[in-house]
């Protein structure tokens, strides 16, 4: 079974999505200082009108999808996500319903783990992995042995690396087959 990492381009000629800092609260880790972002309430973005809209979008931890990938998924019956409202801020100080939704990942699989299946070293506390250990890893590995580490979803998160979306292989294919845009994916 292959697993891949979900990635954006950002390099297609599509409109660019900005987050808004409404409803998000920060908290920082007494241990190591690292910084984690929780929305409570509906995640709230932007664009630069620049160019088209695409299907799929990261904006920091989070990642919004058109009304055409939504429904792929849920045609496919993709387990481990659901979708929530989003709001568009005009940069006016209005905020305006639309069709696009939040892609919220609540699939899991346990902490980062390396090739050989070892936790990447981490915070003690909050499980951060900074940049410099993820540097030099040839790759991460989805224990299969350890049903209590991955759900089983075909959408998931590592517990300490939330906000980068970790896919099965069936999905990168129904992804690949219904030509959604703006999503290449890194074989981990």
């Amino acid at each position: 079974m292959g697993f891949y990492a979900l990635k954006d381009n950002f390099d297609e000629g599509f409109t660019t999505a900005y987050w808004n800092n409404k409803n998000i609260t920060n908290y920082t880790c007494e241990v190591c200082e690292g910084i984690n972002s929780e929305n409570n309430g509906p995640l709230v973005i932007s664009f630069d009108g620049k160019g088209d809209m695409a299907d799929y979008y990261r904006i920091v931890k989070w990642h919004t999808v058109s009304p055409k990938l939504m429904q792929v998924l849920v045609d496919n019956k993709i387990t481990g996500i659901r979708f929530k409202d989003i709001l568009i801020d005009d940069e006016k100080g209005n905020l305006l319903t639309t069709d696009l939704k939040q892609l919220d990942v609540y699939g899991r699989s346990g902490l980062l783990t390396d090739l050989n299946g070892d936790e990447i070293p981490n915070c003690p506390v909050c499980h951060r992995v900074t940049p410099e250990n993820l540097e030099g890893q040839k790759g991460l590995s989805i224990n299969l042995d350890k049903w209590d580490k991955w759900d089983g979803s075909d959408m998931f998160y590592y517990d300490n690396w939330e906000g980068n979306i970790i896919v099965t292989e069936k999905v990168k294919e129904i992804i690949e087959r219904n030509n959604i845009t703006n999503i290449y994916f890194v074989n981990i």
